[in-house]
């Protein structure tokens, strides 16, 4: 692997560990001559049924030069029933080798269908928990860098796709739960090959995404799709005109423009992309909140006017269910009063008013299901936070009451939910729960990334776990006190993909990671500090505390200070790298994970601004992928594209400038021995 260096970031090294048991390359093995039986041969050399391996997973195979037994051997003649039975004893990647053996033995197992989700279940709980956006990109995305990097998974892939080509290449799923038990198993194959593959690969590339832009205005903010084909951005043309929606597709290795027909002239405030579909598209311009579809076989996109917003009220955030439903929050604030609305608006099925081409799946009308608002002139409440966990269809929302004589503060917590199921619509409920606590107002909210577990802060630094039961009532798991106070809406903290771990602030310096057993039993566990700041640079609070979906790497922000620590196969944590930037420098650090590979980029003027990518080698070493000089920072969390393959770096004052991970070139990726430093980056 070529080593990348840089003597400005800090590196640390632990022992050299063992390499993993996964991320052995299958071996290869011969095929069966085409009209020959498999019985009559040795159970070694038996002729394979054509199936993919699993990647990690070897059979052991006779020399070419070894005659096949002409007898079948005993383990070829037993009956089904026992075969069968012995199967079932074995591990998934046990029986894709058996599979391989002979027909017969392919013939007693259980479809590949069936074996692949099993193995994903057990062995890879996070890639089978991948939304279904993974597979809809497939064809112009993950395809192209799974060939490059010659994934051992690909033909399982392209055989699945081959069994459901309808589905695969559909633009709307019609499947709606994380799980790919019944239709998911495509995007769950996607998921864990692409992970596969950005661990195995020692080095990538950051390379210029072409982009055609009609102006150099600057991009204020923009939004993925869950399926990472379609990118959106709000900009303002003119200095003193109204923001502007542009609509972009990823067609032909580049970001082709779409139109975006008869759209409004008023100020685009908010937008994002749907989960089901993903090639649906929320806007809101002025009152006017709009949901954009694309046409078949064209790049024009339609609107159909989803509701209209109060005109005192301006929209402060837009969410997307899984069931397709999009949640509306709405906010009126006065000198002496709050009003927050909610509009749950959920799509129908009717038949077109008019002569445009209609959209594959699309739906023709929508309706409001439900409002509800929250008046402090009627319940006096002083604040409120609120946040969505789209998967779990549910919105938690905090309202705090204050009585100024007693000094006591009540704190409400209400759980909007509804089924996750749109071929089964259901009302949204609420579930109102008081807080024990009266001694300071709860200021932010958390969810865990499957809706199990909610987290609040409370302003004097006192965190609380719950679990949500049935009818989503909280459940108290583990109370954290002595955690930093809130100083912003958003709260550094990140949960495991798994929902298992937790971490949050203690201190400026000091993060606690917590800890859940298979019962739902939380403890806290170790506390991870960064290393002191220099004498004349004082400490400053963390706007950005990331954990990777494994929970493994653990990834902390300041404006001038990124820290990343990575836990060891032994368990123990190590501070792995930090990059600090200059006194005077004109960017923040910033960071962002990968919902694939362990990956990590981040951005720091040290003193030149440069974009690191970072993640786990084949052999469990933390190492930098890949580097390149940058004009402007990432752009927050969110700069990445679900899939993880495309980058946007941006500020306010400049255009955007977009980024794809690619593999190395062949000439790089041909050399064998490390390079000599190079002065940009190294090896962790």
């Amino acid at each position: 692997m070529d080593t990348l260096s840089d003597s400005r970031w800090t590196h640390r090294h632990a022992a050299r560990p063992q390499t993993g048991a996964g991320h052995r390359m299958p071996a290869r093995h011969p095929g069966q001559v085409p009209g020959q039986p498999a019985v009559g041969r040795s159970v070694a050399q038996a002729a394979m049924s054509g199936e993919p391996a699993l990647p990690g997973n070897e059979c052991a195979a006779l020399a070419d030069s070894q005659a096949p037994t002409e007898t079948p051997g005993i383990a070829q003649r037993l009956p089904d029933l026992v075969l069968r039975r012995i199967f079932s004893y074995l591990s998934p990647a046990a029986q894709c080798r058996c599979a391989r053996v002979c027909r017969h033995w392919e013939s007693c197992l259980p479809a590949l269908r069936v074996r692949l989700t099993r193995w994903l279940k057990e062995e890879h709980p996070a890639s089978y928990q991948a939304p279904p956006g993974w597979g809809q990109g497939f064809h112009s995305r993950t395809r192209p860098f799974l060939q490059a990097t010659n994934s051992p998974l690909l033909p399982a892939l392209m055989q699945q796709e081959q069994q459901e080509p309808g589905r695969t290449r559909s633009q709307d799923t019609g499947q709606l739960t994380g799980k790919p038990a019944a239709g998911d198993l495509f995007s769950a194959l996607v998921h864990h090959s692409l992970q596969h593959q950005l661990t195995l690969t020692p080095q990538l590339r950051l390379r210029p995404a072409a982009i055609t832009l009609p102006d150099k205005a600057p991009m204020h903010t923009f939004r993925f799709s869950a399926c990472s084909r379609w990118l959106a951005m709000r900009c303002r043309p003119q200095a003193t005109g109204p923001d502007v929606l542009r609509l972009y597709g990823w067609d032909k290795d580049c970001w082709q423009p779409c139109l975006l027909r008869s759209c409004p002239t008023e100020n685009v405030s908010s937008f994002h992309f749907s989960l089901t579909p993903p090639d649906r598209l929320i806007s809101v311009h002025g009152r006017d909140v709009l949901a954009w579809r694309k046409e078949q076989d064209s790049n024009t996109w339609h609107s159909t006017p989803v509701c209209q917003i109060h005109p005192a009220h301006r929209v402060s955030n837009l969410y997307s269910a899984a069931n397709g439903d999009q949640v509306i929050m709405t906010k009126r604030a006065g000198d002496d009063f709050i009003l927050l609305g909610i509009l749950f608006c959920r799509p129908t099925s009717c038949r077109p008013t008019s002569c445009r081409p209609t959209m594959a799946g699309e739906s023709q009308g929508w309706e409001t299901v439900m409002t509800t608002t929250y008046d402090s002139a009627r319940v006096p409440f002083v604040s409120a936070c609120w946040t969505m966990e789209p998967h779990s269809c549910q919105l938690a929302l905090a309202t705090v009451t204050h009585e100024l004589d007693s000094g006591r503060f009540t704190n409400e917590v209400h759980i909007w939910h509804t089924g996750p199921h749109r071929a089964r619509p259901q009302q949204w409920r609420c579930q109102t729960s008081v807080l024990p606590w009266y001694d300071a107002a709860i200021k932010s909210l958390i969810y865990s990334p499957g809706g199990r577990y909610l987290l609040g802060i409370l302003r004097n630094g006192r965190g609380c776990l719950w679990a949500l039961g049935a009818q989503c009532r909280l459940q108290e798991r583990l109370i954290l006190p002595g955690c930093l106070p809130p100083w912003r809406p958003h709260y550094p903290a990140s949960f495991s993909a798994d929902e298992q771990q937790l971490a949050l602030p203690l201190s400026l310096r000091q993060i606690q990671l917590c800890y859940s057993d298979t019962r739902g039993n939380w403890r806290r566990y170790q506390v991870l500090e960064a290393p002191s700041a220099p004498a004349d640079r004082p400490d400053r609070e963390p706007h950005r505390i990331l954990l990777s979906a494994s929970g493994a790497i653990l990834v902390r922000a300041t404006p001038d200070t990124l820290d990343i620590w990575h836990r060891q196969a032994a368990g123990h944590w190590l501070h792995s790298l930090q990059r600090r930037g200059t006194e005077n420098a004109t960017f923040p650090t910033d960071a962002c994970l990968l919902k694939a590979g362990e990956l990590v980029c981040t951005t720091a003027q040290d003193p030149t601004l440069s974009l690191g990518v970072h993640g786990p080698d084949k052999r469990g070493r933390l190492v930098t992928k890949a580097c390149r000089a940058v004009a402007v920072p990432l752009c927050g969390p969110d700069a990445i594209s679900p899939d993880g393959l495309s980058l946007v770096v941006s500020s306010t004052m400049d255009p955007p400038c977009l980024l794809q991970i690619v593999p190395p070139e062949e000439s790089e990726a041909s050399r064998q021995t490390p390079a000599k430093h190079s002065g940009t980056c190294r090896l962790l």
